[in-house]
Parts: structure tokens; C-alpha cells; sequence
């Protein structure tokens, strides 16, 4: 949200082109803890979501054919771990294991539970993403890990510059999808959205949202 408390970011960008310009469409956006974006989901009193569409979320949802946005994570630890030579040299989640390196995340990450937890990690979990940066902050955990845009980007809002330290391992590719309740009304939108995306796409304008930020 923007000082004026109206939505704002690369994501309401996109949606925005898509069924406010293109399909014309008018799109209420709502911002709830997470846990209660993916129940109003599930419930159908909230017709779509934007996130990693895991096996969980496949279950109550449809999903786009085409990502709305492509991520990469990394891991964020803070300055001066005794042990970041080894952090940096982790390639996948059997090292993380191996190392016995413990992550931080918070409560309701889906991708997190299903790629990390469920893997054998030891994981702390924590109620809100500010608790994840202030908690490798102050040494909670060895490290967590996310996205790069948005935690970088509140690192710089929580004060943590020069605290939490990004690495340079890309541990894995995310691709956030328009996922649909399928207790929606709205399950035209699916299909619209898959055709106007490439259109935005091979038009450039695409390229043009994604360069503003």
C-alpha cells in the first residue's frame, strides 16, 4: 500500500493492464495476512490470489497457463556469520540438511512449508515476514530465504541495511500464477487472462511495466 493506503506494486501493475485496461473488469484488492488471503480463496469469498502455485493450493484453485511474474530466491543472512563462506557455497536444499544451518520463514508460506520444512530443514517459524528480517537480524536463525525485490526492498524499510546481508546464491526460481478460486464466478477470466498476457507480452508493454521497477 502506498502512503494513501491504495494498492500499489509490479503485481497490481500487471493486473491492473490486464482486467482494468484490456477486459475491463473492475478489481477490488484486498491486503490480509496471508494465511486469510489463501482461506478467502479456498471459502471463494475472494476470487483469486497471485502466488506459487503449490499441491495444496492446486486443490482449490485454477491455475494460469502463463506465470505473472517470475522470482528468483535467495538466501539473506546477517553480516558477519561465522559460517558464510559455507552459506555461499550451498547449492541446494540437501546442504542446507547437511550443514545443519537453521532457516527462518513465517507462518502460512506455502512454498516455504513444501520446499523447505517438508524437506527436513530446521525451521523456525515466526507470525509475519517483518519477524523473519528482524529475526536474522538479530541472529535468530542462520538465514532465510526469499525473494529478492520485495526483501530487499524492506530491508531498506525496517532499517536492517548493512544487518541482513543478501548472498549470491539463487537457490531456486519461482513463478507466481493467477490462481483462481474454483468457487468463483469468474472462471472466464482464466482463459482471458492467458490470452492477454501474451499480448501485453508481445507488445512490449510488458517490458514496460516490469522496466519501472
Amino acid at each position: 500500500m502506498d502512503k494513501d493506503g491504495k494498492p500499489t506494486g509490479i503485481l497490481v501493475d500487471i493486473i491492473k493492464e490486464i482486467f482494468e485496461k484490456e477486459l475491463k473488469y473492475k478489481v477490488v484488492y484486498e491486503q490480509l495476512p496471508w494465511k486469510r488471503c489463501q482461506r478467502n480463496v479456498l471459502e471463494g469469498s475472494t476470487d483469486f490470489m497471485l502466488t506459487v502455485p503449490t499441491d495444496v493450493r492446486k486443490k482449490y484453485t485454477n491455475v494460469s497457463q502463463k506465470p505473472i511474474y517470475v522470482l528468483n530466491t535467495t538466501i539473506y543472512t546477517y553480516n558477519e556469520h561465522p559460517r558464510l563462506k559455507e552459506i555461499e557455497a550451498i547449492k541446494n536444499v540437501g546442504d542446507i540438511i547437511k550443514s545443519k544451518f537453521e532457516v527462518i520463514s513465517y507462518i502460512g508460506n506455502g512454498w516455504f512449508k513444501q520446499n523447505i520444512t517438508n524437506k527436513g530443514v530446521k525451521s523456525a517459524l515466526v507470525k509475519n515476514y517483518d519477524l523473519v528480517l528482524r529475526g536474522v537480524a538479530r541472529k535468530r536463525a542462520d538465514f532465510t530465504i526469499d525473494i529478492e525485490p520485495t526483501t530487499n526492498l524492506n530491508i531498506k524499510r525496517l532499517g536492517l541495511v548493512g544487518k541482513v546481508i543478501q548472498t549470491k546464491v539463487n537457490l531456486k526460481t519461482m513463478n507466481l500464477h493467477f490462481l483462481i478460486s474454483k468457487k468463483s464466478k469468474h472462471q472466464e477470466t482464466l482463459d482471458a487472462y492467458n490470452k492477454i498476457y501474451e499480448k501485453i507480452e508481445k507488445s512490449g508493454r510488458l517490458n514496460e511495466i516490469l522496466a519501472k521497477y
